[in-house]
């Protein structure tokens, strides 16, 4: 697994965790935006992704997801209506794009 570095896409460590955390709540909330399984399992793994950035300030994307990830990510960015959520959620994709070029699976390390 590929090891990347990602800059921190809002704040100081404390506040991107904080703001990890409340985008994690927001979308475990929401109805996903499309009924497509693809895009449904999208949402938990944002949602894993999120955990990993707000406990450690790391993420694991795996290729196989990656596209339903940057298929989901957009979506969720209009429906948020909230710029720190809309700002982790361009690095999330950033890295999923990423994840994709690469063909294989990635860790990010956010700092």
């Amino acid at each position: 697994m590929t090891a990347a570095i990602h800059p921190l896409p809002i704040g100081g460590a404390d506040v991107f965790k904080e703001e990890c955390q409340s985008l994690y709540e927001w979308i475990s909330s929401i109805e996903m935006p499309e009924d497509r399984v693809g895009i449904r399992e999208a949402g938990g793994n944002v949602c894993g992704i999120l955990i990993g950035m707000f406990t450690e300030s790391k993420a694991c994307f795996y290729v196989e997801e990656s596209a339903n990830i940057v298929s989901l990510c957009p979506q969720l960015k209009d429906l948020t209506g909230i710029k720190s959520h809309a700002l982790i959620l361009d690095a999330i994709l950033a890295c999923a794009r990423q994840t994709m070029d690469s063909g294989g699976d990635m860790n990010f390390e956010f700092r």
